[in-house]
């Protein structure tokens, strides 16, 4: 599929601290991201030429697909660190740049076999995107090459699955961005789903997130060096729907 899009800068890209910059004591730092963000005016129109390949196959109980992506950008919109400090704090700026984007996404579940009622399912997902600008290098906070795999149990009514997700090194972070180590992360729960009278139904949950405790830093946070993603948890709950 071939398409074209354009967008206009947002009110954040073209405003942020413009006004401020003259004073630093004045200048605002992002409630999200935790940096300085300073703006620019004089953007321009960003505008994409996309093209993208998926193949889909389905089987009996069993799918998979597979995408691959390649994308053109003129003066497209970016938010660059700029390398220096106001008060302990990043300051980040929205420049423009051309820049091509290309990577591939893959999702599928396998079903294998039946076992006490219910169907057992193995699925196998993983992507990878590549961004380089014309002039500026890397483009900053790409996800690496992650792969990971779930093989789930359903019945009508119960459920319960383990998950697995490795991600690689990314070191191509962009300038004046930390590289991030690669991770392997476990995760599991089980779930169960009852229906009541008039359509009435409670959905009940328990998940074991992150099991190994590893510590994760996603290359795509501005917070990764001081806030890295959550360790070992559990999380319940129930929920009813009517």
């Amino acid at each position: 599929m071939l398409s074209r899009s354009e967008r206009a800068p947002s009110t954040e890209e073209l405003f942020s601290n413009v006004d401020n910059t003259a004073a630093d004591d004045n200048l605002v730092t992002h409630a999200a991201t935790g940096v300085i963000e300073i703006g620019d005016p004089d953007l321009d129109e960003e505008s994409s030429l996309n093209a993208d390949i998926s193949l889909n196959w389905q089987g009996d109980g069993s799918w998979a697909e597979v995408t691959v992506f390649y994308n053109v950008f003129e003066d497209y919109i970016f938010l660059l660190n700029t390398g220096t400090e106001f008060e302990e704090t990043p300051v980040y700026a929205y420049e423009q740049d051309d820049a091509d984007f290309y990577g591939v996404e893959f999702d599928s579940s396998f079903r294998l076999t039946t076992v006490a009622g219910g169907d057992v399912a193995l699925g196998v997902f993983g992507d990878m995107i590549s961004g380089e600008f014309d002039d500026a290098g890397d483009v900053p906070r790409l996800p690496p090459l992650r792969v990971g795999g779930e093989l789930s149990w359903r019945s009508s009514s119960l459920g319960a699955y383990v998950r697995v997700i490795n991600a690689d090194d990314q070191d191509d972070p962009g300038d004046f961005e930390t590289e991030t180590d690669g991770y392997t992360r476990w995760d599991m729960g089980v779930d169960y789903r009852m229906q009541f009278v008039n359509e009435t139904e409670m959905f009940a949950f328990v998940k074991w997130k992150n099991i190994s405790d590893e510590e994760i830093r996603l290359s795509t946070s501005f917070l990764r060096n001081f806030a890295p993603q959550p360790g070992e948890s559990v999380e319940a709950g129930i929920r009813f729907m009517f």
